[in-house]
């Protein structure tokens, strides 16, 4: 396989961390990245569902739901947003 990134692309997301009570309820992502430049939302939570904008290219945000917490414990979820890649 070969995976070969350009130049040029910077991507940042906003927020990096956020806080929800135990209840369920949705959330935002802004994605912001160079023209031309893609990326992909990668979620393997299964209290968590991306919503809409999985990939895309440039800016976007990505919308998010999630689940009640019945329980007593803590937990956390990471979203990750990485660089689209094509295997040759």
């Amino acid at each position: 396989a070969l995976t070969q990134v350009g130049t040029g692309c910077t991507y940042h997301v906003s927020p990096t961390n956020t806080v929800r009570g135990n209840g369920a309820n949705t959330g935002t992502i802004s994605v912001t990245a160079g023209t031309g430049c893609s990326w992909t939302a990668i979620n393997t939570n299964d209290w968590i569902t991306i919503t809409a904008n999985a990939s895309s290219v440039g800016n976007q945000t990505i919308s998010y739901s999630f689940t009640k917490n019945s329980n007593g414990v803590v937990r956390a979820g990471v979203i990750n947003v990485g660089v689209n890649a094509s295997a040759a």
